[in-house]
């Protein structure tokens, strides 16, 4: 977990992803079952937060804020990092 976590904070989402895959596996093996949190993101929040990383790196500044505005009115913080937008629930 203490991995998983240092890799999520270093935006390192393919390393991520085996090991969210093996806790899952780990947990189902012992029958628990894993829900999501307030904070998980859904498909279409991570469609936006792609929109707007790709509006920012092409300078659509105006995109990038439109996106921005979105993502709050549905409930979300957006923070810019070095490693892209992130979000989490308000």
């Amino acid at each position: 977990m203490t991995r998983a976590n240092a890799a999520l904070d270093n935006g390192d989402t393919e390393r991520v992803a085996p090991l969210a895959a093996a806790v899952r596996a780990i947990s189902a093996a012992m029958g628990l079952e894993l829900r999501a949190g307030d904070d998980e993101v859904d498909a279409a929040t991570a469609d936006l937060v792609r929109q707007r990383d790709e509006a920012r790196a092409s300078k659509d500044f105006a995109v990038a804020d439109r996106v921005r505005d979105e993502l709050v009115a549905a409930g979300w913080v957006v923070e810019d990092t070095p490693a892209g937008t992130q979000v989490r629930r308000a």
